[in-house]
């Protein structure tokens, strides 16, 4: 082999880059900025947490999740454990007693509904026995959960949700995570398939039409009381919430959706197009749904049971 090329191959050798998962980053300092920033990136990605053999698995080595050298917008959690600084400090405290959020504490987290009174619960997931904080509702399980960053996977939090909240709830949790695509329409219709009994009895309401936790509620509460009814039909440039037997709408007003002078006069615009082709229009708010539901309840039966009149096109 000549001289010249000898040289080549050790200058290769000894090249100030490498590479990794098909890109050249630089070696020394430069290259352990480059590794605990992809690091950061990857975290970020999964959620704000990562097991360490995950990391591994990803290429990254033992040298890089050292304390001494690991990006300080990361943290050693716990053994085995690596999350990211911007988690909040309940997400923080599950994961350092080597648990995870769940039921209304993960929906919470992520963006689902949740009971106005449960919100500020602590449910954590555990694999096995452990000593916890005090207050903290403990859904002991004798398998690891997959996770989604601190919380459980959708499919975990179906089944521990249900066990602390009403069919109306989970039925509002379950028509949203259909509404917004966050398990596949085979993962949701296994898990509603193998769930236990409260769940299976809920497969068949599932209706990712209903745009908010109230008309989820109020349309299983509907259908408790065996009122027909009809949702999201539309009526010329509107889509009535609800429709009772063929002459009635009823308009659930979310506190959330229906706030500002701007969307209530959007609403009387709405009731009064509904009024001038014809339909009685029932108005109800979040508050009188739950504090004034039989009277509710009672006005729907009238409407459904009344008979069918033409309407003016």
């Amino acid at each position: 082999m000549s001289t010249a090329l000898m040289g080549q191959l050790t200058r290769l050798s000894y090249s100030p880059s490498v590479h990794r998962h098909g890109r050249i980053c630089p070696s020394g300092s430069a290259a352990h900025h480059y590794l605990t920033m992809d690091m950061f990136d990857k975290i970020t990605e999964m959620g704000g947490v990562a097991r360490v053999r995950e990391l591994l698995a990803e290429g990254f080595t033992r040298h890089n999740l050292h304390k001494d050298y690991l990006d300080p917008r990361l943290i050693r959690i716990r053994q085995g454990t690596v999350c990211s600084r911007s988690l909040s400090l309940r997400e923080k405290r599950a994961l350092s007693c080597g648990a995870l959020l769940t039921c209304s504490s993960a929906a919470h987290f992520l963006g689902l509904p949740t009971p106005p009174n449960e919100s500020a619960q602590d449910h954590w997931r555990t694999y096995g026995r452990r000593e916890l904080p005090q207050g903290v509702t403990n859904h002991c399980r004798r398998y690891a959960a997959p996770q989604l960053g601190a919380c459980v996977y959708y499919k975990e939090l179906i089944h521990d949700y249900s066990d602390c909240n009403t069919p109306e709830w989970t039925l509002a949790l379950l028509d949203a995570i259909a509404r917004e695509r966050r398990m596949t329409r085979h993962e949701l219709t296994e898990t509603l398939r193998t769930g236990v009994e409260k769940i299976k009895r809920l497969a068949a309401l599932v209706d990712s039409r209903s745009e908010s936790a109230l008309e989820s509620i109020v349309r299983y509460r509907l259908h408790t009381a065996r009122i027909p009814h009809k949702i999201q039909v539309p009526i010329g440039t509107y889509r009535a919430d609800f429709v009772l037997g063929s002459s009635t709408v009823l308009e659930a007003h979310g506190a959330e959706h229906h706030a500002g002078r701007e969307q209530w006069e959007a609403d009387r615009s709405r009731v009064l197009y509904l009024r001038s082709r014809g339909f009685d229009v029932i108005e109800i708010t979040w508050t009188q749904v739950w504090t004034e539901w039989e009277r509710i309840e009672a006005v729907c039966k009238r409407a459904a049971a009344r008979a069918p009149r033409t309407l003016p096109r």
